[in-house]
């Protein structure tokens, strides 16, 4: 619900907005049949939103939106030294909608440290098919997989 009480679409509406950009560059893949790294990137940018907005995660998010403040989550201001302000944002966050936000936040975690960004880039890839598809959903497979070629 919004500050007045009223069920509305604000964060549809935003969801709606990446959408639209995350659809072009999966066009532009499947038109150009390559994918560059710029492309490869948003797509990996697209499945952590995506598997964020599942149902099978509303009981982490549930744990999660509860346990990290949007401070944690990376959303902070600066002054004019480029230093961080020593202000707590959490307690503009108090709407159920306003909380929501953090599902947003929660997808950009792998992206906002450069070495666990370059891990999250090594240990991805891409599956093609001769048919134009995209897995939906949660495409991920977050677990360590150990092979184990004595048994």
């Amino acid at each position: 619900m919004n500050p007045d009480g009223i069920q509305d679409d604000t964060l549809e509406k935003a969801y709606a907005s990446l959408d639209s950009m995350f659809s072009a560059v999966i066009n532009e893949i499947n038109k150009t049949k390559t994918t560059s790294n710029y492309h490869f990137r948003l797509l990996l940018l697209f499945a952590y939103i995506s598997k964020w907005r599942v149902r099978q995660y509303d009981e982490a998010f549930k744990t999660a939106k509860d346990f990290f403040s949007v401070d944690d989550l990376g959303l902070g201001l600066k002054n004019q030294f480029n230093e961080l302000a020593n202000l707590s944002l959490e307690e503009y966050f108090p709407l159920e909608l306003d909380q929501e936000f953090k599902r947003i936040l929660l997808a950009a975690q792998p992206f906002r440290f450069k070495e666990d960004y370059k891990k999250l880039l090594a240990g991805s890839f891409l599956i093609w098919t001769p048919h134009n598809s995209f897995i939906g959903d949660c495409p991920f497979n977050e677990a360590t997989i150990v092979s184990d070629t004595n048994n």
